[in-house]
């Protein structure tokens, strides 16, 4: 194998991303997914009526904003899933 430069190549795992790459981007992933599921939280927290026809409690997406049910589905299926939460675009009527 042919070296990069000093101390480069020792750690290449064939695909030409080093260890020290490789450490920055899962570190990097980690705070994505850490940023999402906090700003789906705050989200989330912010966002719950309880609807009087049936006395449960939904997180409700405002009606204007589609952008943010898609961008916050994927946490939707699993919050909904693991606490029984429902969701709702726009307020019940």
């Amino acid at each position: 194998m042919q070296s990069d430069g000093p101390g480069r190549g020792s750690w290449c795992n064939g695909d030409g991303m080093t260890r020290g790459r490789r450490v920055r981007v899962l570190i990097g992933g980690a705070v994505a997914v850490g940023v999402y599921l906090a700003s789906y939280v705050a989200f989330r927290r912010s966002h719950v009526e309880i609807w009087t026809g049936d006395g449960r409690p939904y997180v409700i997406v405002p009606a204007g904003r589609p952008a943010l049910y898609y961008f916050f589905r994927p946490a939707m299926y699993v919050d909904g899933g693991a606490t029984g939460m429902r969701f709702h675009i726009g307020p019940h009527r």
